[in-house]
């Protein structure tokens, strides 16, 4: 049986060309735009102030998040227990920029492919590293109407400062 995820990875790559302008491609609703916009605006600011249970509430229940190098999380349970050691260990850390280079719209669900920057320290004296890498994101609406992050799949081994 073929899985879900790895179904809609699949059909977001014979869909169009992960290189196009996200914001050129015409496949997607300004709706759904939007709120991919509020979503990263949201994220952006919960996560670089630390307000956990703001950043839970952008993510599905159901959430899974596959880091290379890293145990998968599944659920938002977990993932509320994995950032609250990922803030133990890095006293500075802080979404820079994430851009979508190619979005894809396929009944209420937003298929994107992303790169980001993240700012990180293990100690808020030390100067900060710059970790870029590339992400692969699928989101899903709610009974409520609003996109949240439903699967997350790091590309690129996870941002490690040592």
């Amino acid at each position: 049986m073929i899985k879900p995820l790895f179904l809609i990875i699949m059909l977001s790559m014979v869909m169009g060309d992960n290189t196009v302008d996200a914001q050129e491609n015409n496949t997607v609703s300004a709706s759904a735009l939007a709120a991919l916009q509020a979503y990263r605006e949201a994220e952006q600011k919960y996560y670089n102030n630390r307000d956990l249970d703001g950043l839970m509430d952008v993510f599905a229940e159901d959430i899974i998040v596959r880091s290379v190098g890293q145990p998968t999380q599944k659920g938002r349970a977990a993932l509320r227990k994995f950032f609250v050691q990922f803030w133990r260990d890095f006293e500075v850390t802080e979404i820079v920029e994430v851009v979508e280079d190619d979005i894809q719209e396929l009944n209420g669900v937003l298929i994107v492919w992303a790169h980001y920057t993240v700012k990180m320290a293990i100690k808020a004296d030390d100067p900060p590293k710059y970790e870029e890498g590339r992400i692969l994101c699928v989101f899903k609406q709610g009974k409520d109407g609003k996109y949240r992050l439903w699967r997350e799949a790091g590309l690129d081994k996870a941002p490690q400062v040592k």
